[in-house]
């Protein structure tokens, strides 16, 4: 996919939920009234690249609702996750009126709890490679992505 049609998808998922604050809905279908900080924090790296004008408003958003981090996607800044991968608990942070549709804000946080089926998912997989790799045990990373890619 070419970077400005990603850019351009990022537009279509924009909700501006009052002047220079807004975020990027989950979904046009699926949770198409949903606003996480997590994906959003995700997005506004490929916001950035994409020099788009919602950068400020997306670090608005983020900055009034801190709860970006996941316990996951944070391992693509090098930044350290727990290893096994938690199961997530969901905090619903806010609602917002934005014209004839309620937007709800939400959060997935670590539980502390370790999520017991997470080596079937590949995206974890992958996920707890990077922090194995960033831990420096290339090994073990080596391991996860050959579990990986025999899903």
């Amino acid at each position: 996919m070419e970077l400005r049609y990603l850019c351009r998808l990022f537009d279509g998922l924009y909700v501006e939920l009052s002047p220079g604050i807004g975020c990027l809905v989950e979904s046009p279908r699926i949770e198409a009234n949903v606003c996480y900080t997590n994906t959003n924090y995700l997005a506004l790296h490929a916001l950035e690249i994409c020099g788009s004008k919602l950068v400020n408003p997306v670090q608005e958003f983020l900055r009034r609702h801190d709860h970006e981090k996941s316990g996951r996607f944070e391992v693509l800044w090098l930044e350290p996750i727990p290893y096994p991968p938690q199961r997530v608990k969901r905090l619903v942070l806010d609602r917002a009126s934005v014209y004839s549709r309620v937007v709800e804000i939400r959060a997935d946080i670590p539980s502390g709890e370790p999520l017991p089926d997470w080596h079937e998912y590949a995206d974890l997989l992958m996920l707890a490679a990077l922090e194995k790799l960033r831990r420096g045990d290339r090994d073990g990373a080596a391991s996860l992505r050959g579990q990986v890619l025999s899903l």
